[in-house]
């Protein structure tokens, strides 16, 4: 039982000096961002910003619906919230959201998922999380095209040379998975497969994921929106719609720990493209990611200790 313990001691250690690590390399980049922005303190209203976090923290509400109503098993809707924000921190430390789905995948597997079954409800999860933000964002598009002014970004040649080093490190990969296990990958294939066919007969649990996932877009976009706010500037809410979308795009074709330096260049972009000044937009980016990054990581990191310990994951 002491050798036991004495294992699991030294797993928790060796897991949060990989925690502080990671933290170590978002908060390096991030520096160059509050190093060239202009932040007047005095002038931020911050009841606005309360504002914007409590919109942020519905966000966890809805992500947690999704999952329950797509779940093959009962969830408990608040045991589900908290493992989504630890989920969040998780997601912001790993890059792509692969330290988000883990999280989720090993939580479904505690609560009587099987392999298949899990991999089925986060992946039929994200791509209906996908399809409703493009199909907001398109709506708005398609309304108002005739009211937007040009997009312009300017991307580092060294994120963009990321993007072949990925591809290559994927395809050696995956090549190499189907070499040593080939006949077992095939078999998990084809469950899998079965799995998202039993999708086809759940249109109301697919529509009930579908509103979740376009209130917890709105629910961003209304925290950009009291950001923008508090900083004495005033956008439409449409506006905002794209201005999010383009930087969520950036944050996700950028593979860097929670979109770092994607999601702040998207936005800037997408603000100055709608007349804020250059200073006001890096402001306004800076101060969003503040409530929809900084703070959670913090509040996840809590709900991520919390949840290890209740032992809400398989193999915790």
């Amino acid at each position: 039982m002491q050798r036991r313990r004495f294992l699991d001691n030294n797993k928790r250690r060796w897991l949060f000096i990989g925690i502080a690590l990671l933290l170590l390399y978002l908060v390096v980049p991030q520096l160059g961002f509050f190093r060239h922005g202009r932040i007047d303190l005095a002038s931020i209203h911050y009841g606005w910003m309360v504002a914007a976090f409590g919109f942020n923290s519905l966000t966890f509400v809805f992500a947690a619906v999704s999952i329950v109503v797509l779940a093959a098993h009962r969830l408990p809707l608040s045991r589900t919230i908290v493992v989504q924000v630890a989920s969040t921190f998780v997601g912001r430390l790993l890059p792509a959201g692969l330290g988000g789905l883990g999280v989720n995948y090993a939580y479904l597997l505690k609560r009587r998922h099987t392999v298949s079954e899990g991999a089925a409800v986060l992946t039929v999860n994200n791509v209906v999380g996908l399809l409703a933000n493009l199909l907001l964002v398109g709506i708005m598009v398609g309304l108002f095209h005739h009211r937007l002014p040009p997009f312009s970004v300017h991307l580092s040649p060294k994120l963009v040379a990321v993007w072949p080093v990925i591809v290559l490190l994927a395809i050696l990969i995956v090549v190499s998975l189907f070499m040593h296990f080939g006949p077992t990958l095939k078999r998990a294939g084809l469950s899998y497969l079965r799995q998202l066919q039993t999708f086809g007969h759940r249109w109301r649990a697919i529509g009930s994921s579908w509103l979740s996932a376009t209130a917890l877009t709105t629910c961003n976009v209304l925290a950009l929106y009291c950001v923008v706010l508090a900083t004495g500037q005033h956008l439409p809410f449409t506006a905002l719609l794209i201005i999010y979308g383009f930087g969520v795009l950036l944050g996700t074709l950028i593979p860097t720990p929670g979109g770092v330096g994607g999601v702040e260049a998207g936005l800037v972009a997408g603000l100055v493209s709608f007349g804020v000044t250059s200073g006001t937009a890096l402001s306004i980016a800076l101060l969003y990611r503040v409530v929809n990054f900084w703070l959670p990581l913090g509040v996840g990191l809590v709900a991520f200790i919390y949840s290890e310990r209740r032992q809400y994951y398989l193999g915790v």
